[in-house]
């Protein structure tokens, strides 16, 4: 494993945590919400070089009928923050 999966699995497991203590009310099998939220936030796809996150703007549209939407919206927001930097992080590197 390389130094970068490590750094994405420790922010992802620090970003469980911490949306765990967000939580407004209680919801039977939250851990797998988070990780299904975590991973529609990761879903993108490339039009002519440009990342188009289609997850999380499909989120957005469903958000106002959620519980938890704090919890919710920060486990999405984090996949994002992951999908962005595994696409930083490579043409970083590539440079050097």
């Amino acid at each position: 494993m390389d130094i970068v999966t490590l750094i994405i699995i420790a922010i992802f497991l620090i970003g469980l945590m911490s949306a765990n203590r967000k939580v407004e009310e209680e919801e039977s099998y939250m851990a797998i919400k988070f990780f299904v939220f975590y991973i529609v936030g990761l879903l993108s796809f490339t039009v002519k070089g440009f990342i188009i996150p289609i997850g999380l703007i499909v989120f957005f549209l469903i958000r106002p009928k959620l519980k938890n939407k704090r919890a919710k919206t920060f486990m999405a927001l984090l996949g994002f923050a992951v999908l962005l930097i595994n696409t930083v992080v490579p043409a970083i590197v590539n440079l050097f």
